[in-house]
């Protein structure tokens, strides 16, 4: 930061009538208007042929500019450009993004609004305060970058913005490197963009660092200054979210996990972002565009809504971060995964399961009938028993079953029985109420001090790499994202689906932001 003196013995009657920096234009026409507007080239031909004061008094008297930039943001920005030259010392970074990647006429809004509050010319200012280096770097942003017109195709424009909101994007970048953050030079840079310029700042920020530009505002800021920078990327609210859980499954153990996700309300949508910290082993790749667009397929069905008609879409993905809450292994080839590993060529049905976990969401498959009724509000009928054997009988048999002295004989025997009596039908085990009272009478009949329940002897008792089937009889789950077809049954439409039950987090968010109204989960 440059120190400096400030100006002495300058008064307003003194400094030139004409503009600096605008060239004299003989013939010009300095009230030339086209539909009721005075056009940017008719500004600054009026500029250059009378100076600044006579354009305003031109703009006052009734013609009017046609830009984007609101007289309101103008001089707000005319007001930063001020503050930051004002006094001993010049905040160069501040300025710097205040000007970077303006368009040509709002950039003459800017002059205008500045010459008007302050009396004296912007240009006057930067050339009293800069030198050097600093006001070339200064005399280039003075030159604006150039849009195309109304008329032009629709990729040119776009392409126009996106050059414009790269530049701002590394204009953030830079305020928030290092010790230490430019609280201005974000303030400045934003101040006046619009609506359509926000978004693709947003994405050209995301694009150049991976992150959200708002996760990095939390980190960087708080207080007002907080509130601020998140109101000017059109940040409602924001934070991170944290959760746990608990569940005994009927595997024979109790897991548990904690959801962590941080989460930005915008005016068009609630946005979930998973942090996680991929750590490839034996030189696994990491599929994560592969992992969330599963996701987004499986995940990013629904939006908040209200009767009035609102809708607030509800958007969530995984970012690979090396500082993630959450740490997951990456193994090549295929296995089973939970939320710590995950395999490369894992079903496309395992990231999204997997990711309701990272987001707080127990499980709903290999769970007790009160555990499902507990998690998931529904439970599970099943077929009946057609078998013509009671519970009882059946619970006898499988009791032996399972204790038979040769380890290899126990499944076998267990499948065959359980396949008479119809509890397991073409390998596919048979859910509900039948398998219940079958358990139901085995506990009745041996448990106790010296005998294990049905689900403890069989974890005990049969070998881990194949007792799931028998153990998937005797549990309860749903078809959903948190469940799997096993046990109920063939195949379904929905299985694996996303149900609004899961989303009761994500709808939380927004109806503490609107109260007064009575926001339910539907179809985006």
């Amino acid at each position: 930061m440059r120190t400096h003196a400030a100006p002495t013995g300058t008064s307003a009657a003194a400094k030139p009538a004409q503009a600096p920096g605008r060239a004299s234009s003989a013939g010009a026409s300095p009230l030339a208007v086209e539909s009721g507007h005075l056009t940017p080239d008719a500004v600054a031909a009026l500029q250059a042929a009378a100076g600044n004061r006579a354009t305003v008094q031109a703009l006052h008297a009734g013609a009017a500019v046609q830009r984007s930039l609101g007289a309101g943001q103008a001089a707000a920005i005319a007001a930063r450009l001020h503050d930051a030259m004002a006094g001993i010392g010049t905040d160069e970074e501040a300025v710097y993004g205040a000007l970077a990647s303006r368009t040509p006429d709002d950039l003459d809004a800017i002059r205008e609004a500045y010459y008007f509050k302050y009396d004296v010319t912007l240009l006057e200012e930067i050339r009293d305060e800069f030198s050097g280096d600093e006001l070339a770097r200064v005399m280039t942003l003075l030159e604006g970058t150039p849009q195309p017109g109304t008329d032009a195709a629709p990729d040119a424009q776009r392409a126009a913005l996106d050059a414009r909101a790269r530049a701002i994007a590394q204009q953030l970048v830079e305020a928030m490197a290092g010790l230490g953050t430019e609280e201005d030079q974000i303030f400045n840079a934003l101040e006046g963009r619009t609506p359509e310029e926000i978004t693709a700042i947003k994405e050209a920020y995301h694009a150049l660092t991976g992150r959200w530009v708002d996760r990095d505002f939390t980190d960087e800021l708080s207080g007002e200054d907080l509130r601020r920078a998140l109101s000017l990327v059109g940040i409602n609210d924001s934070g991170t979210f944290d959760t746990s859980f608990t569940e005994r499954m009927m595997e024979g153990f109790t897991a548990a996990g904690t959801g962590h996700w941080e989460w930005a309300l915008e005016p068009g949508q609630l946005r979930v972002e998973v942090p996680i910290k991929f750590t490839p082993v034996d030189g696994a790749a990491t599929p994560v565009g592969t992992w969330n667009q599963q996701i987004d397929d499986t995940w990013n069905q629904f939006a908040a809504t209200e009767p009035g008609g609102r809708k607030v879409p509800i958007n969530i993905s995984m970012r690979n971060d090396p500082s993630g809450f959450h740490e997951v292994a990456v193994h090549p080839g295929g296995g089973r995964a939970n939320t710590a590993n995950w395999y490369v060529n894992q079903r496309t049905d395992v990231a999204p399961h997997e990711f309701g976990h990272l987001i707080g969401l127990p499980d709903e498959y290999m769970r007790s009938p009160e555990d499902l009724q507990a998690v998931a509000g529904v439970s599970v009928t099943g077929p009946a028993n057609t078998s013509g054997e009671a519970p009882e009988q059946v619970a006898r048999e499988l009791h032996d079953a399972i204790y038979l002295e040769t380890q290899s004989a126990r499944v076998p025997a267990c499948t065959a029985l359980l396949n008479r009596v119809g509890l397991i039908v073409s390998g596919a085990a048979q859910q509900g109420a039948f398998a219940q009272s079958v358990k139901q009478a085995y506990d009745a009949e041996y448990s106790g001090w010296f005998s294990k329940d049905l689900v403890a002897a069989m974890h005990d008792r049969l070998p881990e790499s194949d007792r799931w089937t028998v153990q998937t009889v005797f549990a309860v789950g749903t078809r959903s994202a948190m469940g799997g077809t096993g046990g109920l049954g063939a195949a379904q439409e929905h299985d694996h689906a996303v149900e609004p039950r899961h989303l009761r987090f994500f709808l939380s968010i927004v109806r503490n932001a609107w109260p007064d109204k009575a926001w339910t989960t539907g179809p985006k």
